[in-house]
């Protein structure tokens, strides 16, 4: 429905003149009442299990906590794996061919895109995702890994490894509650983080206390 813009009567849709006061109609004023619409860009996504509206890349429903499979970080570690493998298979990612071309002190090319990739890796949002990759870090923290490669090589590695291990696993805590999750993700980092350093505090402790005792018993005797 359209009206004249000079005295308010309701025009006709093919009218030229405004029939109370004779001014001429422009398109505009034809048009105006079919210019007036809702404009939407893009798709609402809607939990399946409550229907709350879903914010951009949420993997986890903020009302019910129901996850949201499908999205692109659940298939985020299984890209970062092939981007691995696919640098393994690079031509000079070998580690003969990197003892060659680099002293100890060195990391190759293909050693610092590795060390690079595993740092830059974002960590998932999902129970699952986050499992997989405590799994994933937790295979390459094993030292036998590793023996074939220069000493600097080693160290990289297992470093950039064990930083993103910790963010995955304070993650977890903040994102899982303590439950059934999180505990399989503890033991996980259990086994890879914390024991070794307690086992490293250990011989640390030993280190220290062996020749002191042993120094303490000494003294016994010779004051004997």
């Amino acid at each position: 429905m359209a009206f004249c813009s000079k005295c308010g009567k309701e025009l006709t849709d093919d009218a030229g003149f405004c029939s109370g006061c004779g001014a001429a109609v422009g398109v505009s004023e034809q048009k105006k009442d079919n210019q007036r619409k809702v404009s939407f860009d893009g798709e609402v996504h809607k939990c399946p299990n409550c229907g709350e509206i879903l914010k951009g890349f949420e993997s986890v429903c903020s009302a019910c906590g129901f996850e949201i499979r499908g999205t692109k970080t659940a298939e985020s570690v299984q890209e970062f794996v092939k981007k691995l493998e696919a640098l393994d298979g690079e031509k000079g990612g070998s580690a003969w061919l990197a003892h060659q071309a680099f002293g100890e002190g060195q990391l190759s090319p293909i050693e610092e895109k590795k060390v690079n990739l595993i740092k830059n890796f974002p960590i998932p949002n999902t129970k699952e995702d986050i499992r997989e990759f405590m799994i994933l870090a937790s295979t390459n923290l094993d030292p036998v890994l590793y023996e074939s490669q220069t000493k600097t090589a080693k160290i990289a590695l297992m470093g950039a490894w064990k930083v993103k291990m910790n963010q995955a696993y304070q993650k977890a805590k903040m994102s899982f509650g303590d439950g059934a999750d999180f505990r399989s993700v503890h033991k996980i980092y259990d086994e890879k983080i914390l024991k070794p350093k307690r086992k490293k505090m250990t011989l640390i402790g030993l280190a220290i206390a062996v020749p002191v005792i042993v120094a303490g018993v000494v003294l016994a005797l010779v004051l004997l």
